[in-house]
């Protein structure tokens, strides 16, 4: 009995590698003909964004895709658009916000040199309290703006390493 279930997993693990499946960040089944993910990120030129929340979006941006440092000869580019909305969502009857809700929408496009180029946009909502002091609720929206910008950059590392590692824009 037992050797039926060690038959089926060398017929599973023979069938997985079979597939083509690929890990993102791991090593090319290719032997190394391809390029990795960490060296097609290396190769993004991150545009200035606007404004000092872009300031903070643009340098997570820069830990994430170019931790070694920017590229001397980039192939390809990632401008952003940035946006940030509060929107007050628990009221007293005194007419006081105890809680609010912070959106960020950014839209990027990523293009190679040759002008080939995708769009895509990601989108965080992060809440917060309000509360009499007035510097805990700025600390308190801050820390919200920033966790945004942080799962934003996490979130376009992924799209950006998997669109280059597809050659969706060769």
């Amino acid at each position: 009995m037992w050797w039926r279930k060690l038959l089926a997993s060398f017929v599973i693990a023979a069938g997985l590698t079979a597939c083509g499946f690929e890990p993102l960040y791991g090593t090319s089944g290719d032997g190394g003909v391809g390029q990795s993910t960490e060296v097609l990120l290396s190769q993004v030129k991150i545009e200035t964004i606007e404004n000092r929340d872009g300031q903070i979006l643009h340098n997570y941006l820069l830990d994430r895709l170019n931790p070694r440092g920017r590229p001397e000869k980039p192939r390809y580019f990632l401008s952003t658009a940035l946006k940030t909305s509060t929107r007050s969502y628990g009221i007293r009857r005194d007419d006081t916000t105890t809680r609010a809700g912070l959106t960020v929408v950014a839209k990027f496009r990523l293009k190679n040199a040759e002008g080939k180029s995708i769009t895509f946009s990601a989108r965080r909502l992060s809440g917060y309290s309000k509360t009499d002091s007035e510097y805990s609720t700025l600390v308190a929206e801050k820390d919200a703006l920033d966790r945004s910008l942080r799962e934003i950059a996490n979130d376009v590392r992924l799209r950006v390493g998997t669109y280059l590692k597809s050659g969706i824009l060769n």
